[in-house]
Formats: C-alpha cells, sequence, structure tokens
C-alpha cells in the first residue's frame, strides 16, 4: 500500500514536472514569435536601406545590398549631419530641462498639502484629454509674439512643460519618497528647493530616467512643430530633412530608408542606457504598498 502511493506521488511529481516544462516552452515560443513580429520591420528596412530605389519597388528583400553608401551620400547633399545635430541637440536639451521642471511639480504635487493642490491636478488630467493639434494655432501665434518663430530656443521651450511628466511624476513622489526623511532635511535646515534636490530628486530617478526615454523619443521624432516653426535650412532637424528627399515627381525611399537607419541609432543608445530605470520607474508606480 505504501508503494502504491508513493508511485502515485512521484508520477504526480513528474507530470507536475513536464506540465511546467511544456509551458515554459510553450511561453518561450510565444515570446520569440512576438519579438520576431517586431524586430522584422526594423530589419527589413536596415534591408532595403542597402538597396536603390528601383530596386526596392521589387518587394521586400531580406538580404543586403550594395547601395547603401550611395544612399548615404545622397543624404549629405541634403546637409544630413547639421539635421541630425540638431535633432539631438533638441532632443536632450528638451529631455533635461522638462524632466527636471516635471521633477520640480510632482515633488511639490505629491509631497506637499496646500490649498488649491486639488484643482491643479483636476486642471492637469483635463490637460491629458485635450490633443496637441488644436493648441497649434495658439503656439503658432506666441511664437510670432515673443519673436522666436525660427529658432531652436522656442521648440525647447514648448517642449519643456508636460501635463503627463507632472501627473508621473507625482504619482511616484507619492509614494516613494519617505515623509520622515523631508522632514528631518527640514529639521536640519534645508529649504525646499534644497530638500528636493538632496532628498527627492535622489528618490525619483527611476521615474526621470523614465520620462527623459519619454520626452527624447517625442522630441526626436517631432515633425509638425518643426515643420511649422522653422524655415532656415541650418535649423531643420532629422524629420524634416528626410522629408526633403521627397518631392512632387517621387521620393528616393532608398535615402529615406538610409536616413531612417541612422536616425535609430540615438533611440537604441537611449534605450540601452535607461532601460534599467524605465523597468523600475514603470514598475514602481505601478505596485502600491
Amino acid at each position: 500500500m505504501t508503494g502504491t502511493k508513493s508511485s502515485v506521488k512521484a508520477f504526480s511529481i513528474s507530470k507536475g514536472r513536464t506540465g511546467s516544462l511544456a509551458l515554459k516552452i510553450s511561453v518561450t515560443l510565444i515570446m520569440a514569435f512576438v519579438g520576431a513580429v517586431i524586430v522584422f520591420p526594423f530589419y527589413a528596412m536596415t534591408m532595403m536601406s542597402t538597396y536603390s530605389t528601383a530596386q526596392i519597388f521589387r518587394g521586400i528583400v531580406l538580404w543586403p545590398g550594395d547601395f547603401f553608401m550611395e544612399n548615404v551620400r545622397t543624404l549629405m547633399r541634403i546637409n544630413f549631419v547639421q539635421y541630425y545635430i540638431n535633432s539631438i541637440y533638441l532632443a536632450l536639451t528638451t529631455g533635461v530641462l522638462s524632466v527636471f521642471c516635471s521633477a520640480m511639480g510632482g515633488y511639490a504635487l505629491g509631497v506637499y498639502n496646500f490649498k488649491g493642490k486639488k484643482y491643479i491636478m483636476a486642471l492637469i488630467l483635463v490637460t491629458l484629454t485635450l490633443p496637441f493639434q488644436i493648441a497649434l494655432i495658439g503656439i503658432v501665434m506666441q511664437a510670432n509674439f515673443m519673436n522666436m518663430a525660427d529658432t531652436h530656443s522656442f521648440l525647447i521651450l514648448i517642449g519643456i512643460p508636460s501635463a503627463f511628466g507632472v501627473f508621473w511624476m507625482s504619482a511616484y513622489a507619492r509614494q516613494a519618497i519617505p515623509q520622515s526623511c523631508i522632514e528631518s532635511a527640514h529639521i536640519d535646515g534645508c529649504s525646499d528647493f534644497m530638500t528636493f534636490i538632496k532628498i527627492g530628486l535622489p528618490f525619483m530617478m527611476p521615474a526621470c530616467g523614465t520620462l527623459f526615454l519619454l520626452v527624447f523619443l517625442g522630441s526626436w521624432n517631432s515633425f509638425v512643430l518643426p515643420t511649422i516653426l522653422l524655415s532656415r535650412d541650418s535649423l531643420f532637424t532629422l524629420p524634416i530633412g528626410i522629408r526633403l528627399l521627397a518631392n512632387n515627381f517621387g521620393a528616393d525611399l532608398g535615402a529615406q530608408l538610409a536616413g531612417l537607419v541612422l536616425g535609430t541609432f540615438p533611440i537604441l543608445i537611449v534605450f540601452a542606457s535607461f532601460s534599467k530605470t524605465l523597468i523600475q520607474g514603470l514598475s514602481a508606480s505601478a505596485v502600491k504598498e
């Protein structure tokens, strides 16, 4: 009788391990398939950037060609390097300033209690529901009024305020910063700003990294505002430069795809640098103890 029970128990354990192994294999295969679906467009874009426009129209290619350097030379004819530098400058500057200002606003709303706080949060939530396009006319009028229509400074100025950033930072600060640390800093004589710099900001670094990645991507891919506000060739950004390769008579798809491939590298570098903080920021803001 004892031997029968032992055999049944061993069979159950073996069956459980087999089921667990099958589940792991199934999950791995599904994730591999999803990963392949996500990576394939970028791979196809990279491969097609090594062909001429005429060759691209024949269909999707899966093997590299020998036309990439010619496409790069076409890019150099439109001041591509200057556009690249402009995009990096705008994305980095906007990202750093937007994160810092959003962190200050989120810290104040998440840590302190003051009169009118609920109304400010409600206004921020309402702002999040409004599409960006409805503000375009007002932004152009403001740029003309400030005499900053054809400058990088105005694009940075417009990119700094972020309703989502303030809301994100306030939610993160509310649960990530211990109130006892803030009270201790005040007892030691720190002002509110120095308490934010020395206590609040270090606790909020995962959320800052996540927000910087999002703002950087938004600024790097921005096309509508730079197209409307910029008129000098020396100020154009990368999306505008790639658009210049197309006209009423056709488009140089090979050169455009080569520009897109080269324009992806800064995004990959930034994502690789902030991927750990991205996961920490998302997980920390999603779990409430």
